[in-house]
């Protein structure tokens, strides 16, 4: 999951041009214009931050179900 959030989400902020083209080429009609619009570079920090809080709440979960130890 964390890869996923810097791997490829982080591209969406640190290659746009690759990215766009990439969903022109790749995707449906107006796909690359909603994404562009829905990734202004203030999204970037609640992206990571909210990506964060659901590992941690994902890990404890985790560890009630399977009985771990922390």
């Amino acid at each position: 999951m964390s890869f996923s959030t810097f791997g490829y989400y982080g591209q969406i902020w640190f290659n746009r041009d690759y990215m766009y083209q990439c969903a022109v080429d790749e995707m449906v009609a107006g796909y690359a214009d909603a994404l562009m619009a829905a990734s202004p570079d203030w999204v970037l920090p609640i992206v990571i931050i909210v990506g964060v809080a659901v590992s941690i709440v994902i890990s404890d979960v985790t560890a009630k179900l399977l009985k771990l130890e922390k």
